[in-house]
């Protein structure tokens, strides 16, 4: 696990991107809520929330919970690292949070770079994040590492999401999804997953992302 995460890493580094690596706008708000079914009967309902305090500073929820009472609720903080107008962004990102039954604090480093391609302007990102079980001393490793192109007024998003869980196994991902605009400030999120690595499941998602 430690080997994919650094080759991810790697690849990022070589290419460009956009999400988390990206401040919010002062003042503006970002609002994503997703549900994704999956294969057995399983699903996961999530919420993304994210404010831009001020031009260096970016406050988020990461919150998400599933239907055998599992769920878990970060708040973080986000500021740039190094010059902010720089092809190459970074970001770092510090947090605290709760599950049914651990406190949690969270560092994430987020790495990303846009660019222009005869298909349209895309990105490239890499988001990591660390989640350390306070009264244990275990720690929870994720990253998802993404390509997005816009083409007209839709995005084609390809995502690979890897993690190492505190107390259980290392895990791949492949999920690809489809976002639509639905008027102004709202667009629709079209997805579908599949396990690659220690996960049989296949899942369907669907999202609805509010700008303002």
């Amino acid at each position: 696990m430690r080997i994919l995460l650094a080759v991810l890493f790697l690849a990022a580094t070589t290419m460009d991107a956009r999400p988390g690596a990206w401040l919010r706008d002062p003042g503006t708000t970002f609002l994503s809520f997703s549900r994704t079914a999956g294969s057995g009967g399983s699903a996961y309902n999530a919420i993304l929330v994210e404010y831009g305090l001020t031009p260096d500073l970016t406050l988020g929820l990461d919150a998400g919970g599933a239907q055998n009472g599992d769920w878990n609720a970060v708040a973080f903080l986000r500021r740039p690292l190094g010059p902010p107008r720089r092809q190459l962004r970074l970001a770092l990102e510090m947090g605290l949070g709760r599950t049914p039954t651990r406190t949690l604090v969270r560092s994430g480093l987020s790495i990303g770079r846009g660019f222009d391609s005869r298909w349209g302007r895309g990105w490239a990102a890499l988001d990591t994040v660390a989640d350390l079980e306070i009264l244990t001393l275990r720690t929870g490793y994720k990253a998802d590492f993404t390509l997005g192109l816009h083409r007209n007024r839709a995005m084609l998003i390809a995502q690979v999401q890897a993690g190492d869980p505190a107390g259980g196994k290392p895990y791949v991902k492949f999920a690809p999804s489809y976002v639509r605009p639905l008027g102004k400030h709202m667009k629709i999120e079209l997805g579908l997953s599949a396990g690659l690595v220690n996960d049989p499941t296949r899942a369907a998602k669907l999202g609805i992302w509010l700008e303002f």
